[in-house]
């Protein structure tokens, strides 16, 4: 300034003008830099020279209040959105002059373990065999499934196999059952990529190899029928569960499956001789037992008489008397009874007639 004297003086003053944006970046930092399995999350923010505030938010833009730049790098707590996926965290920056710039990062937040479901031999119920195969099933809702688990109850050697960071999926695989026959069980966990690990998931098979018990009579034990039809005992039973039964002749096809019954009428086949009915038990696990029973068929009777002999062949005067049998030539066994049908053993026929004492 110069007044009308001539006297001057000089005054001044400074500004900074730049056209080059404040400068910083911002990291998260969770598990590492890549993957975070809380909310809760490490920033580390760097500053250039020229920044002299900056303020943080979430994906709301919910920003916190100007911050001074104290240092050229700060560490500090955080708190990502509580949602598992791609989160992000946005620095906005004022440097000298007003000027601003936006910078961010990001992380994938996984929170969540991975989920899934086994199952034995497609769910059946029992098995005869100890090789069964396994249904893994598997999901994960972010980073994807790392690593799956399995055993039966039989070992604690976990089995492992390993998934490429699939989301989801299933696989086939097998494994051996041991120990005793019954309930056996088969236990799996599934871990993802960052090392989240799933509720231990179970299905369980009874594990049946032994066959079904039973037997079958016919005509009660009878040596020779005259008649087709024949009336079968049956017995039946198994450890577990029985499915079902199936009869057939001598080279003749199996009847289809029916249920289990104690009795059952049934016709022979064609042709006199010597007749086998067989009779076959299948239980749940495909266990089978065939049983067998013979009988010899004819169309003639076997001939024979009997007379009792005691005073004369009309009167006995005492409880011992004889029998005169005769028998034709088909005839091969006979037995006898009293009037209360207590019969003897079988006894071969040697001779076309027998003089014997009976009381």
């Amino acid at each position: 300034l110069t007044d009308k004297a001539g006297n001057a003086a000089t005054y001044s003053d400074t500004i900074e003008y730049s056209f080059v944006a404040p400068l910083a970046t911002i990291t998260i930092i969770g598990r590492d830099i890549n993957y975070a399995t809380a909310a809760a999350v490490t920033l580390y923010l760097q500053f250039d020279t020229n920044v002299e505030y900056y303020r943080l938010a979430n994906e709301d833009l919910a920003w916190t209040t100007w911050q001074a730049v104290a240092t050229s790098t700060i560490n500090m707590p955080w708190t990502l959105t509580a949602t598992d996926g791609t989160r992000i965290v946005y620095m906005l920056v004022r440097g000298i002059g007003g000027l601003e710039a936006w910078y961010y990062d990001q992380i994938i937040l996984d929170t969540t373990p991975p989920t899934g479901r086994i199952i034995i031999a497609d769910d059946s119920k029992y098995t005869a065999t100890r090789t069964v195969g396994l249904s893994l099933e598997y999901a994960d809702n972010v980073v994807g499934v790392g690593t799956l688990s399995y055993r039966e109850d039989g070992t604690t050697t976990w089995t492992v196999m390993t998934i490429a960071g699939a989301l989801s999926g299933k696989t086939i695989t097998s494994t051996i059952l041991t120990g005793a026959e019954g309930t056996r069980t088969v236990y799996y966990i599934i871990q993802d990529i960052l090392g989240w690990q799933s509720a231990t998931y179970t299905d369980t098979i009874i594990l049946d190899m032994t066959a079904p018990q039973g037997s079958i009579t016919i005509n009660y034990g009878a040596s020779f029928t005259t008649t087709r039809e024949v009336y079968l005992s049956l017995e039946f039973s198994d450890n577990y569960e029985l499915n079902y039964v199936r009869y057939r002749n001598k080279e003749a096809s199996w009847t289809a499956a029916e249920l289990p019954v104690s009795h059952k009428y049934w016709q022979l086949s064609y042709g006199t001789g010597t007749k086998q009915v067989f009779y076959q038990l299948t239980d749940k696990a495909g266990n089978a037992a065939t049983y067998s029973d013979t009988i010899e068929y004819s169309f003639v009777a076997p001939l024979a008489t009997i007379t009792i002999i005691g005073r004369d062949i009309n009167y006995a005067t005492a409880a011992a008397v004889i029998l005169y049998l005769q028998f034709d030539t088909n005839v091969e066994y006979y037995r006898l009874a009293n009037e209360d049908l207590a019969w003897t053993t079988w006894q071969a026929v040697a001779t076309s007639t027998i003089n014997m004492p009976w009381t």
